[in-house]
Formats: C-alpha cells, sequence, structure tokens
C-alpha cells in the first residue's frame, strides 16, 4: 500500500518537474531578454574642459571629445543558470 502511495507521489514529482521544465524552456531572462549577456557602463564621454584646454596651451580644444563611452560585457548568471538545469536532462 505505502509503495503505491511512494509511486504515485514520485510519478506526481516527475510530471511536475517536466512541466516546470518546459516553462523554464519558454521563460524569456528578465535581465538580457535572452542574449545571454549583460553590458554594463563603466564610464561615459567625457570632454575637454576650459581649464583643461587652457592647461594644454589650445584653447580650441575645448568641448572636445577625450573620453568615449566603455562597456564591459558579462555572462548573464540567469540564462546560465537556466541552461545548467535544461542540460542535466540531456
Amino acid at each position: 500500500m505505502i509503495e503505491k502511495e511512494i509511486d504515485k507521489e514520485f510519478k506526481n514529482l516527475q510530471d511536475e518537474n517536466e512541466t516546470l521544465k518546459g516553462l523554464l524552456k519558454m521563460s524569456n531572462c528578465p535581465d538580457c531578454n535572452g542574449s545571454g549577456v549583460i553590458q554594463r557602463q563603466t564610464s561615459s564621454r567625457e570632454y575637454v574642459t576650459r581649464s583643461m584646454a587652457l592647461d594644454a596651451g589650445d584653447p580650441e580644444l575645448e568641448g572636445s571629445l577625450y573620453s568615449d563611452d566603455h562597456f564591459e560585457i558579462e555572462q548573464c548568471r540567469w540564462c546560465y543558470e537556466k541552461n545548467q538545469i535544461l542540460k542535466e536532462e540531456e
């Protein structure tokens, strides 16, 4: 009797697990929209100030770009974990 209940519960858990994996496969990452990478801006554009231009001896440099936007790219943790979970069953 107990074995039947255990088998039934085990089957229910397997079915639930398959349902959850199906939902996970269809889900879209909230962090990167499924691209697998996240860009983080580390610095933004900077322009030559008046004092910098005067220090350089060329007032014409004021307002010119001297540093552009920089980004770091890292692997999306959510997508990585999702892929690991889905790989386990293959």
